[in-house]
């Protein structure tokens, strides 16, 4: 795979595998970490953007300036001195519930939704349990039989011995040089360098130290949470409490998102929950299809039915168009909605962000010359659902939205970018058209009284 080509993410993603299984990455461990399977999908989206499968996220740099980089580590430092919380002891078993880092605002207040079920229902028992709030920096909050804790200090202490990498010993440096010339070589780029991989290494054994420690302390026997690919060192120190270890579906999967999808199944991945609880049975036999390894069940997602059941049935304008952004495709996106702009004549174009693009879309030329068009609105803080339903038509690629604008009533339209691989199923089934069919299916001329088909 050279760089002078963008292959598809269907092909870049077999030829991922193929070196995954060929170079027999799955089994290479260094000090006591299957580090490849650990940064797994972080490599995975590092080697996309480099290779320009995927675009780098909000236009985000891969590299950090070095005076930037020891500025950050002072403000670290600090943090950890000034910033570490107590946390408290308990004696009999509990749970602990990791929450998303994405709040909705629901019932009066900011909350992850992922979650919502199964921290009502820990709410209805007698006894207390415990979750990590990103969204909590300083002091744990006492809610009822809740007890919030920050996990802001884990972090940042692991970010700090990150760089400490005159920790390592010779031999566990070597290894990873080897590790990381296997990889720059098959991928053709420099991105996974030694220096990342050792910090990926540091970081992910002073993670699995806080974190079992505070297990211990926590007595906890019970633990869920929703990314487990982005929370390896956290299902470590799981697996280590001997904690039943439940993940609750956050997002859509299919054969090409790595954090789910294991072809080769010759050996168990280390960093993978027991339980996957999914929205439906549907969603279950998805991820039965491309992961054998967890015990997937049907799990009610209690928020997203009652938003469709507030919204489904809202009328429809006729003229309304939402595009749902993401930001490994932002500008590609933005770019495709401008070269058509002309055969979307009279229609109200809401571009929806990604929470991530909120202050950094002006970042992508397309998206600023397509936001001067007076039918374009961009949209960032709003009642999602309520602005689906409303809407005739839904343009994305691969959102986790496009799915529930079908639920809703609108018409998804999937654009031909990297991603689009991951909804095949959802055009195959007739719930989605492709963007370009579409778009060549609409009159060339359309009076008031017409609507998008």
């Amino acid at each position: 795979m050279t760089q002078t080509t963008k292959p598809s993410l269907k092909d870049f993603c077999e030829h991922f595998i193929n070196v995954e299984q060929n170079n027999n990455l799955m089994q290479f461990e260094s000090d006591g970490v299957y580090l490849w399977q650990a940064c797994r999908m972080a490599i995975y989206y590092r080697l996309s953007q480099s290779c320009g499968v995927l675009e780098q996220p909000h236009q985000a740099s891969l590299k950090t300036p070095p005076l930037t980089k020891i500025i950050k580590l002072l403000r670290t430092l600090v943090k950890v001195i000034k910033h570490r919380p107590s946390f408290p002891a308990n004696a009999t078993p509990s749970t602990l519930v990791v929450e998303h880092p994405r709040k909705v605002f629901w019932n009066g207040r900011f909350q992850d939704v992922y979650s919502l079920e199964i921290r009502e229902q820990l709410s209805d028992l007698p006894c207390s349990w415990f979750s990590l709030d990103p969204g909590l920096e300083h002091h744990p909050e006492y809610q009822n039989n809740e007890i919030k804790l920050p996990p802001y200090w884990i972090q940042t202490k692991a970010d700090l011995l990150g760089k400490l990498h005159f920790r390592l010993p010779s031999n566990t440096r070597l290894q990873l040089q080897t590790l990381s010339a296997v990889i720059n070589k098959n991928f053709n780029t420099d991105i996974i360098s030694t220096n990342y991989l050792e910090t990926q290494l540091l970081r992910f054994k002073s993670l699995e130290n806080s974190y079992l420690n505070l297990m211990r302390r926590l007595n906890i026997t019970t633990l869920y949470l929703t990314t487990s690919y982005d929370n390896a060192a956290l299902v470590s120190a799981g697996r280590r409490q001997n904690c039943k270890i439940i993940e609750v579906q956050h997002g859509t999967f299919s054969r090409f998102h790595l954090g789910y999808s294991f072809p080769d199944t010759s050996h168990a991945p280390k960093y993978l929950p027991d339980i996957f609880l999914c929205w439906s049975s549907q969603w279950e036999n998805r991820f039965r299809s491309i992961n054998v390894f967890c015990n997937a069940q049907a799990h009610s997602f209690g928020y997203l039915a009652a938003q469709i059941n507030a919204y489904k049935g809202t009328i429809t304008s006729p003229f309304k168009l939402v595009v749902i952004s993401q930001g490994v495709v932002g500008e590609r996106l933005a770019n495709l909605i401008l070269e058509n702009i002309d055969k979307l004549t009279g229609l109200e174009i809401n571009y929806k962000l990604h929470p991530g693009e909120y202050s950094r879309w002006r970042q992508y030329p397309s998206l600023v010359k397509l936001a001067q068009q007076n039918r374009v609105k961009i949209i960032e803080n709003c009642n999602l659902h309520a602005l689906l339903a409303s809407a005739q038509v839904t343009i994305g690629v691969f959102s986790t939205a496009l799915y529930e604008a079908f639920e809703l009533g609108s018409k998804v339209v999937i654009a031909d970018l990297p991603g689009h691989e991951y909804m095949e199923e959802m055009i195959s089934d007739g719930h989605a058209t492709a963007f370009f069919d579409w778009i060549n299916s609409l009159p060339s001329s359309r009076s008031s009284q017409s609507t998008l088909p």
